[in-house]
């Protein structure tokens, strides 16, 4: 008969992590340093059955949003005085 497990046992068994974090190795990215779960590459990279590595390419940019021309108007010429508190500081002075 096979003895049960203590928990001393099962303690032993649960994945222990490496002594050094050069040692991990992400499944991600193919770094080192941390897990796949850590990785700050956003880029995918795929491991093939025959070893080769590929990687997904970045989406390309999305294209800017062409600006509008404006709106062509006539502008119609306005007589009279501007309120003082509208005038430029160089416009106050020859006034």
């Amino acid at each position: 008969m096979k003895p049960l497990a203590t928990n001393q046992d099962r303690s032993r068994t649960e994945r222990t992590p490496p002594a050094r974090t050069r040692d991990l190795k992400c499944f991600r990215c193919q770094g080192f340093g941390h897990y796949a779960s850590d990785c700050l590459n956003k880029k995918v990279m795929i491991i093939r059955d025959n070893g080769e590595i590929e990687s997904e390419e970045d989406p390309e940019p999305e294209k800017p949003e062409e600006e509008e021309e404006p709106e062509e108007y006539e502008a119609v010429p306005v007589k009279g005085k501007l309120p003082h508190s509208m005038l430029s500081p160089r416009q106050r002075c020859a006034a």
